[in-house]
């Protein structure tokens, strides 16, 4: 049953022309848009604590326009690089201690 349906979906979307690749998701092979970068920008949360980085939501959502030329040139580049900086996958866990009335 699930695989008829994704079957179906593929079948649905096959754009190869003949040449073997199925394209599904079209949109990703085109070029980051600023649009696309506003938009996730404008998605942001406020009040949120920053990465090791330091770098909090409000930067971005504050300065966007000022940093939209040059975040633009970084997700390029990690874009048709095909891999980002290892600590953008890192976390940071802070216990707190809620004290039980």
């Amino acid at each position: 049953m699930i695989d008829d349906d994704i079957r179906s979906y593929v079948d649905d979307f096959d754009n190869d022309n003949g040449n073997g690749n199925i394209d599904i998701f079209d949109e990703l092979n085109n070029d980051i848009t600023n649009e696309e970068i506003l938009n996730a920008i404008e998605q942001l949360e406020t009040g949120k604590s920053g990465g090791d980085d330091m770098l909090i939501n409000e930067c971005l959502i504050y300065g966007k326009y000022i940093l939209l030329s040059n975040l633009h040139k970084i997700f390029d580049h990690i874009f048709n690089v095909g891999c980002f900086p290892e600590t953008w996958t890192d976390g940071i866990i802070i216990l707190l201690h809620k004290r039980v009335i």
